[in-house]
């Protein structure tokens, strides 16, 4: 009787232990499909800088994603600013055009990251979905609460999220994609951010590469030729 009793708990408990891990399994998937890791593809943005001046006129955001690199290009006002991130070796390039010589300045990932740290930690309150799309993504709404007090309302998807937690300087380490955001600046000039396409797609490593035509200097050297 004693053994048929073990058997008897043994068999509950195997069954026990088949469904928990089926309901943590169906879990895992219900989640993971809810929502997916941006990893390779681009993002991009109509931006406007304030106040509403006619001689402001939007220009276009676009960050370019492939795993272990991030790309950001800002064409605006006449100015076409460039970043690469390489986060698998740190190493973060900017391309600058200087009275049509064309640099590649090596800066280093801490210059990036340490002007994040007063961003990081923020919190979303009083998320609601809004149910509408923009670039074809439902949006949520909120507003970012930082440390310091500070917020901005933001609007952003919770199909996606970036793969690098430094892809957004005033949204580090974001478990959303920003769609529709605001950023002020210490003289007061707001720029607003609208996202006009979120595209999963494959992207060349070429993408990443310095073109040929731009040369290699440290940002020592920059400043001192920029001066």
């Amino acid at each position: 009787m004693q053994r048929a009793s073990f058997t008897n708990t043994g068999t509950m408990s195997m069954t026990s232990l088949r469904i928990s891990l089926l309901f943590l399994l169906t879990f895992l998937v219900l989640h993971s499909s809810a929502q997916k890791v941006f990893s390779e593809g681009t993002i991009t943005y109509q931006v406007k800088m304030g106040p509403d001046d006619p001689e402001f006129k939007p220009g276009m955001y676009t960050i370019t994603i492939k795993d272990d690199f991030v790309k950001k290009e800002m064409k605006l006002n006449g100015l076409d600013y460039i970043i690469i991130l390489n986060c698998r070796t740190n190493k973060v390039t900017s391309l600058r055009n200087l009275n049509g010589r064309k640099y590649a300045i090596e800066l280093k990932m801490e210059d990036i990251t340490n002007d994040q740290v007063k961003f990081t930690g923020f919190r979303v309150a009083g998320e609601t979905n809004d149910n509408k799309k923009i670039a074809g993504c439902t949006v949520h709404s909120g507003t970012i609460m930082y440390k310091d007090g500070s917020h901005a309302p933001v609007y952003f998807s919770r199909d996606w999220k970036p793969v690098q937690p430094i892809t957004y300087e005033r949204f580090p380490g974001a478990d959303f994609l920003p769609l529709e955001f605001f950023y002020k600046d210490a003289s007061g000039i707001t720029m607003s951010f609208l996202a006009q396409k979120v595209q999963p797609e494959p992207i060349d490593n070429a993408e990443f590469r310095v073109p040929l035509d731009y040369k290699i200097i440290s940002n020592a050297e920059y400043q001192q030729i920029s001066r």
